[in-house]
């Protein structure tokens, strides 16, 4: 949450883009939760046999022209949120540049062009990202899991909610964990990086003496130890990384089958009907 809080002076210069497409985000929560509900009642009308075809077409129509404005609100505010976050890069980059060329040559002796450099791209990436898909999840789990939240727990079943919520707090530790050591490691393949763009402008510079004094084989033999550490470093990264997706299936998979073993009992036992079922488990996809 700190970085959000250093990007304060952003949000507020782009302010208008970011109210808009939270603001279409809530829009698009609010509609989303119609065709789960939607959907249930038509599945308990066809099976009570009390609905018609056309009445089932109706419906079916309403929802389809319902998808086509959520799927037009989408492209706006995905278009406002990652264009605010596009001129984000350009503006840190601007402002990294302007603050190199204030500094004396001792400030150049003192850090490594190939840190500069890395700062300059991968780190500006990193902020970019966040003001990106870093608000974008946080303001779609605020919204959207808030609003589904409700929605499942009033109008479903709470008991069904509370079994579907049953493994999350399990994803919640390991998430946590592995973002811990995620931001380590990542921070390794930062400085690795450096020393690669860094060994990579020295070995260019110095081609010449280099090929001069038959340095050729000592100089590969350097950068390839080098590029070896940050393509370990990078791996390292790869590793925690990959275990992000493992988890969130497995723990959704457990919440579907809690849903599905617990909504099936309580269909048998007459405690809710097959459509409500049906909404529920698409309000968890």
């Amino acid at each position: 949450m700190r970085i959000f809080l250093e990007l304060g002076w952003f949000f507020k210069m782009a302010w208008k883009r970011y109210l808009g497409a939270i603001i279409l985000l809530f829009f698009v929560a609010t509609f989303e939760l119609i065709p789960p509900k939607a959907i249930g009642w038509l599945v308990d009308g066809v099976m009570a046999g009390d609905i018609s075809r056309n009445q089932m077409f109706l419906v079916l129509g309403a929802l389809v022209a319902l998808w086509l404005v959520i799927y037009a609100l989408r492209i706006v505010w995905r278009i406002w949120l990652f264009g605010a976050a596009a001129e984000l890069g350009t503006v840190l980059r601007d402002k990294l540049y302007r603050h190199f060329t204030t500094h004396a040559p001792p400030f150049f002796d003192r850090y490594r062009t190939g840190d500069l450099m890395a700062r300059s791209t991968n780190d500006v990436k990193a902020v970019v990202m966040t003001a990106g898909e870093g608000v974008l999840t946080l303001a779609d789990s605020l919204i959207m899991g808030l609003a589904v939240l409700i929605v499942m727990t009033t109008l479903v079943s709470w008991e069904l909610t509370l079994l579907a919520l049953a493994p999350m707090p399990v994803m919640a530790i390991l998430v946590n964990r592995f973002g811990e050591q995620l931001h380590h490691r990542f921070t390794s393949s930062q400085a690795a990086f450096s020393s690669l763009s860094d060994e990579t402008q020295s070995s260019l510079n110095g081609i010449r003496m280099i090929r001069a004094f038959g340095l050729e084989a000592q100089q590969i033999e350097r950068f390839n130890a080098v590029a070896d550490d940050t393509g370990d470093k990078n791996m390292e990264v790869a590793k925690v990384d990959a275990m992000f997706d493992p988890v969130i299936y497995i723990t959704i998979g457990t919440s579907f089958f809690c849903s599905i073993s617990g909504g099936g009992y309580m269909v048998a036992n007459g405690m809710m009907t097959l459509g409500e079922l049906t909404a529920f488990t698409l309000y968890q996809a």
